[in-house]
């Protein structure tokens, strides 16, 4: 078996963040009395995926990312609220949210049967802690790392020299990333010589440049990847 270190991406690759942020978000406007609909909720998609695209960038920092999508959101409708207080409660409402995708409990379980697993994410630490830390998956894993506590996000090579320097016996050759993202966690890979596998079921097209090894669109399909079954 040539993959002994198993990293994973967690949200739109084990847990279901669309659905997450939906409720989340709809929650977060009938609180503060934001009329909601589907076109607010998409224009508040287009600013928060602009800001964590300028983040791993390295143009933003994240503290000022997560209260900046709510400020741009509230100047532009003219809404009467506080962006950091709208900030602080749609992360707790995010957290409580351990929502996962189809397959993921049945692929951790099969394959942290023979082989160490570790989640890579780039999200918010509280957050991402807390749905980890709610959700049946967190039994499978040696091991989270959080890019606020690491101090840099994917796709950034020091990120990935923190996460093997924080896994007794890490060797990049022997090691394979699994994520949804061209520009976070298959460019990370690239940068730290680690092989990838770009979870990809809505079959779109790389567009991003990026090397990808193996592309999947089922969860499933990471056995004969993994381990050769």
């Amino acid at each position: 078996m040539k993959y002994d270190f198993i990293l994973f991406d967690a949200d739109g690759t084990l847990f279901d963040f669309e659905r997450a942020e939906h409720y989340s978000f709809e929650t977060l406007c009938h609180t503060y009395n934001f009329p909601f609909s589907e076109e607010l909720y998409a224009d508040y998609h287009v600013i928060n995926d602009g800001l964590w695209k300028a983040y791993e960038r390295g143009e933003i920092e994240k503290p000022s990312l997560l209260v900046e999508r709510y400020r741009r959101l509230i100047d532009k409708y003219g809404f009467d609220a506080d962006a950091a207080e709208c900030n602080a409660f749609y992360l707790k409402t995010l957290g409580s949210c351990p929502y996962l995708l189809d397959g993921a409990m049945e692929i951790c379980e099969r394959l942290a049967d023979k082989k160490p697993l570790y989640l890579v994410t780039n999200g918010e630490a509280s957050v991402q802690q807390g749905r980890f830390n709610g959700s049946p998956i967190k039994k499978y894993f040696t091991d989270i790392f959080i890019s606020g506590a690491v101090g840099y996000p994917k796709p950034h090579k020091e990120y990935f020299d923190y996460v093997a320097k924080n896994i007794e016996g890490f060797d990049p050759a022997r090691a394979i990333i699994i994520g949804d993202s061209l520009t976070s966690d298959i460019k990370g890979g690239n940068n730290a010589g680690i092989d990838t596998v770009w979870f990809n079921p809505k079959g779109e097209k790389n567009d991003k440049g990026v090397q990808i090894d193996y592309e999947i669109k089922d969860l499933n399909e990471l056995i004969p990847i993994i381990l050769g079954e």
